[in-house]
């Protein structure tokens, strides 16, 4: 490697959500601002074969598909671990970003600590949200997050909590965003009724049930709107939607179809109770799809600064409801939410942007640990 030229192991090993494709996003960045990237996934990944397509240098490792299956493949994860710390060592690799937290990745942190390199955790959500806590996984961040030299964080929020939490010091932790994802912008959709969009996993504090409550207040003052829930969880959580014009498409939807579902909305719905930042806000973002969120956690930021969204006065039914009124009346609003979201997803909330927080938040935390500057500078666009 040339001087400036930082080798990055990226591991991700889930298989299916926003995870693996941000984990592709990243690397794709900091690939792309002149490092060398080692890409650690799992082999029953979504984005198995654009990993593969993409990059040349990978470690792929078998994951679990059941709780069983976590169990019964310990031996096969930490024979693997001690091979990819080989490896690590072998090539020279000088940081290792772990993109999101992971049963797995999390029980084998100490493994893949050396001296030789930090490691650097990205940290979407300070906790767990009500309703997915589940004690083993909680456990396991918390164990995982010991052993890391320090973390990136996605809003204020998480940043706070985090440190209020005593997981990491102030010192060990830099702020920075949640990219939009890349995607093609599809012409606007027009529908008759409008369709108001919730996308994503359902769970209780996504607010599923809120959202259906301020879609019946606007019906009530005489808006006949669709309200369509997508997306695979809790299916107690649209027990109620039996109005003639709600429609629940529930079940795992693909990546290739992601794009396709949030761009036929006319507006998409966040009526999250409790929130970090949001994934599919940054879908939203690149494809140009009003939106209405409200003022929870990094939520809030993430969409006034998103430039695609109105942010609701609270959480409360009836402000969400005035919320979305505001939206659907005015077609000029909706036209600069369309091109506000797709400038910034370009710009302001670039994946360059996190790449160069990550590779200079690696360059800080290795002079901390040993005193000395080594090879680490940022190309990337900040």
């Amino acid at each position: 490697m040339g001087d400036g030229v930082v080798k990055v192991c990226v591991v991700q090993w889930g298989q299916s959500g926003a995870g693996p494709l941000f984990a592709l996003e990243l690397a794709t960045a900091i690939e792309q601002s002149g490092h060398e990237i080692l890409f650690s996934h799992s082999t029953r990944s979504e984005s198995v074969a654009a990993v593969r397509a993409r990059f040349e240098s990978r470690d792929e490792i078998r994951t679990y598909r059941s709780r069983l299956g976590a169990i019964l493949g310990l031996p096969r994860l930490v024979f693997h671990s001690m091979k990819l710390r080989r490896r690590l060592a072998r090539e020279n690799v000088d940081l290792v970003v772990i993109a999101m937290e992971h049963l797995w990745s999390s029980a084998i942190s100490p493994i893949l600590r050396s001296r030789r390199r930090p490691t650097i955790l990205i940290v979407h959500d300070a906790e767990m949200h009500p309703g997915d806590y589940n004690r083993i996984e909680d456990r396991s961040r918390v164990f995982g997050r010991r052993f890391a030299d320090g973390c990136v964080t996605l809003s204020p929020s998480v940043t706070s909590r985090i440190v209020e939490l005593r997981q990491f010091g102030q010192a060990q932790t830099v702020t920075s965003i949640h990219p939009a994802f890349s995607a093609e912008v599809r012409p606007r959709p027009h529908n008759d009724p409008p369709i108001i969009g919730f996308f994503g996993r359902i769970s209780e504090y996504k607010g599923v049930k809120r959202g259906k409550e301020a879609v019946d207040i606007l019906r009530e003052r005489g808006y006949r709107l669709v309200y369509r829930v997508v997306g695979n969880g809790d299916a107690t959580q649209v027990s109620e939607m039996s109005h003639p014009d709600d429609q629940v498409v529930l079940g795992w939807i693909p990546d290739s179809a992601v794009h396709d579902s949030i761009s036929e909305f006319d507006v998409l719905l966040l009526p999250y109770i409790e929130a970090s930042q949001s994934g599919v806000l940054a879908q939203a973002m690149s494809l140009g799809v009003p939106t209405v969120a409200t003022p929870v956690g990094g939520l809030r930021e993430q969409a006034l600064k998103s430039r695609v969204a109105v942010v609701a006065e609270s959480t409360s039914s009836e402000d969400i409801a005035d919320a979305l009124e505001m939206v659907l009346n005015d077609p000029e609003l909706q036209q600069t939410l369309h091109a506000g979201g797709i400038a910034t997803a370009r710009s302001e909330y670039s994946w360059n942007r996190l790449a160069g927080d990550v590779i200079a938040f690696g360059a800080d935390s290795d002079k901390s640990r040993t005193g000395a500057q080594r090879k680490f500078t940022s190309n990337a666009t900040q």
